[in-house]
């Protein structure tokens, strides 16, 4: 899972991605069909069915911990992705901006798994580790 949440929110897949899908287009169409803040709405997106896929799987309860790693992501990538563009930010700054996502989609996808082994039952009710009859 840590791969694919470190694929989700990398800056080049979403450059890439729009370079992909512009290539051979007109400039006019280009505009229309693909804003440039495609790569803020698509990690905001990608963020949004992380979080509803993790409210429908943990109870409020159980999703404490995961919660604030959630918040402090959507933060990150509200620096990451800014709905406004910022040329403040060299490189490097970018660069470790998206090494610090990568860090929390860790600590993220290693609480989800430590909370799954830790539910006493699966949705079906049956004990984990329990035979079906």
């Amino acid at each position: 899972m840590s791969q694919r949440l470190d694929d989700l929110f990398s800056v080049e897949r979403l450059r890439r991605s729009w370079s992909e899908r512009q290539a051979g287009s007109s400039a006019e169409a280009r505009q229309e069909a693909h804003p440039p803040e495609e790569p803020a709405l698509e990690a905001r997106e990608v963020l949004q069915r992380l979080k509803a896929m993790i409210s429908r799987r943990f109870s409020a309860q159980r999703r404490i911990p995961l919660d604030a790693l959630l918040q402090s992501l959507d933060t990150l990538v509200d620096v990451i992705h800014p709905l406004e563009p910022d040329s403040s930010r060299g490189p490097e700054q970018l660069q470790e901006l998206v090494l610090s996502a990568s860090r929390l989609c860790d600590d993220l996808e290693d609480m989800i798994e430590a909370l799954e082994l830790a539910e006493p039952e699966d949705r079906s009710g049956a004990t984990r580790g329990a035979k079906a009859p």
